[in-house]
């Protein structure tokens, strides 16, 4: 089923997804450090940090590895896009969550899948150290290229390495991918009928269905007064300085590290593969509660497993998902 589906917050960084001048349009964003120094660490811990999925315990991992997968922006032939983060800890123990600092340089990292090859950007983190991400900040000038997810071919990660970090390569098999399976995005939500959300592809049980309210775009006239910004200055006397301008309002629901709305609902889920049904009174509820024009409706899955270099083993830690934008 061909759908133009959105990014929410866990997957590909920096590609943050929201509802333009309360309209159908999708809109990417940019990361929120302007610098671009510090967000890669942050999404590491975000990342880390359980969102009542899979409790991440390092235990005595020498590194992590982050994957996510999900669908493109802007795009309604349901492409995948894989994304990934890497940092090697730099203490000669585990650091535990959240990352105080960042990871060892390991020389120049490369990813291939499905016949496509990528060189890792190396960021230098304002604590210190450095972290290893697949795709650039866009207030950087360069335009993020995802690589497209193929669901069974192998991710082959190749570090050239340093005298911290032997060169070697390492190879992972990524997760199943989710899809939802009934909702068409940009449709209208039901009214005065209950909410049913159908899912295929997952793996496991850790599944998260979360329902935010769909933000607007950055310079835009708000939906919401969640996501109010300030009026311009008012103009003061000829001589005198102008008013001040009202509270910006919040991000949308964007990549790792960023603060997105408050979820209007979410909820653990147990089925592999199945559907949730929200009922009519509660969705009359949760939507009475913003005055937003449209939800996002987003279901996320995570998994953890290891895998072992030549320097010890590294956890690597696979995020998926799915998201469709509905109407009021």
């Amino acid at each position: 089923m061909k759908k133009n589906p959105l990014i929410p917050r866990i997957f590909l960084p920096g590609l943050i997804l929201v509802l333009a001048a309360c309209s159908d349009h999708i809109t990417g964003n940019n990361d929120s450090d302007s610098d671009g120094t510090g967000s890669v660490l942050e999404s590491f811990n975000s990342e880390v940090a359980s969102q009542g999925t899979v409790a991440i315990d390092l235990g005595d991992a020498v590194g992590l590895i982050g994957l996510d997968i999900g669908p493109l922006p802007h795009d309604s032939t349901g492409t995948l896009a894989l994304n990934a983060r890497i940092i090697v800890f730099a203490d000669t123990a585990v650091q535990a969550h959240p990352f105080k600092s960042g990871g060892l340089d390991i020389g120049t990292v490369t990813l291939t899948h499905n016949g496509q090859t990528l060189t890792f950007y190396q960021h230098t983190v304002r604590e210190g150290g450095v972290v290893y991400e697949l795709l650039p900040k866009p207030e950087k000038g360069v335009k993020p290229t995802p690589v497209a997810f193929a669901a069974g071919s192998p991710v082959m990660l190749t570090v050239s390495g340093t005298a911290s970090f032997p060169a070697q390569s390492l190879e992972i098999t990524p997760s199943s991918v989710l899809s939802i399976s009934n909702l068409e995005n940009g449709a209208a939500l039901p009214s005065g009928s209950d909410l049913t959300v159908s899912w295929t592809g997952s793996a496991s049980d850790s599944l998260v269905l979360r329902i935010l309210p769909a933000p607007p775009a950055p310079g835009t006239q708000p939906c919401d007064s969640a996501f109010a910004k300030g009026g311009p200055g008012g103009k003061g006397p000829k001589d005198g300085p102008g008013g001040k301008g009202g509270p910006g309002g919040k991000g949308g629901p964007g990549g790792p590290g960023g603060k997105g709305p408050k979820p209007l609902f979410e909820i653990k889920l147990s089925a592999a593969a199945g559907s949730y049904t929200l009922a009519s009174a509660d969705l009359t509820t949760l939507l009475g509660s913003f005055n937003g024009s449209a939800v996002i409706v987003d279901l996320h899955q995570r998994s953890l497993s290891d895998i072992t270099s030549s320097a010890g083993m590294l956890k690597v830690l696979q995020s998926v998902h799915d998201g469709v934008l509905l109407k009021k």
